[in-house]
């Protein structure tokens, strides 16, 4: 189910806000939204990315097929680009950092909050994991890691969750964009560590949508090989 969750203004530039909420189970009402004085209607969020785009090296740009068949960038629409949090820090609240983020958008941007529940059983396995990498001093974020998961265990009465931020900033000139994602990475830092999905922008521009699984993406994993570090698992409800 999905649910649009009205519009808000943020009044020192003049722009607005719209919240969307995908329940993957299809188990959640409007009437459960009202219970936290949320009014929720059922919607659809409609990305300002329509027709067809060419991956570029580190963002997706607008094309026009031409009758030769050839593709021409269209500079009348967005290019996009997305960046993806692979380590969250701190803790987090509305303000700080997703509020002071909106608030000090330059432009176009779109976040999703990826939230997905871990099994106890991956959580055990994790903390085991780290322990063996700190023990051979593999990776000098494992103490870190290995005390997050430690943590999570420790918290038998609460649910463990991977949690993955994903920016998307629309931009229709490529250095003014590029600017503005660099901007986001180095404003970020004290809350996460982002992957700008150099190869993969495509196919992180379907997690904004309803797909429960998007197709393409790199793996969410909790004992990572080769890959990057994993969503560390994030206490909540």
């Amino acid at each position: 189910m999905l649910f649009r969750q009205g519009e808000s203004k943020v009044k020192a530039r003049g722009s607005a806000t719209s919240h969307y909420l995908v329940d993957f189970n299809d188990a959640i009402t409007a009437n459960d939204l009202a219970h936290w004085r949320i009014v929720g209607e059922e919607g659809y969020p409609q990305l300002p990315i329509p027709g067809d785009y060419a991956e570029s090296h580190d963002h997706m740009a607008p094309v026009l097929k031409k009758k030769d068949g050839r593709f021409q960038i269209d500079n009348s629409r967005y290019r996009y680009a997305v960046l993806a949090s692979y380590q969250l820090t701190r803790t987090w609240d509305w303000r700080h950092p997703l509020a002071q983020t909106i608030t000090a958008a330059d432009g176009p941007m779109i976040i999703c909050i990826d939230v997905r529940k871990v099994h106890p059983e991956r959580v055990t396995a994790s903390a085991e994991f780290w322990q063996g990498i700190v023990l051979n001093g593999q990776d000098r974020q494992a103490a870190a890691a290995r005390e997050e998961a430690e943590a999570a265990l420790a918290a038998r009465d609460e649910a463990v969750h991977h949690v993955r931020v994903l920016f998307m900033l629309l931009d229709k000139n490529a250095a003014r964009l590029r600017e503005r994602l660099d901007s986001l990475r180095k404003t970020s830092t004290q809350y996460m560590k982002v992957d700008r999905m150099l190869g993969y922008q495509a196919a992180a521009a379907r997690m904004f949508g309803p797909a429960a699984r998007p197709a393409g993406m790199p793996p969410v994993i909790l004992i990572p090989s080769a890959a990057p570090r994993p969503f560390l698992p994030v206490r909540g409800g």
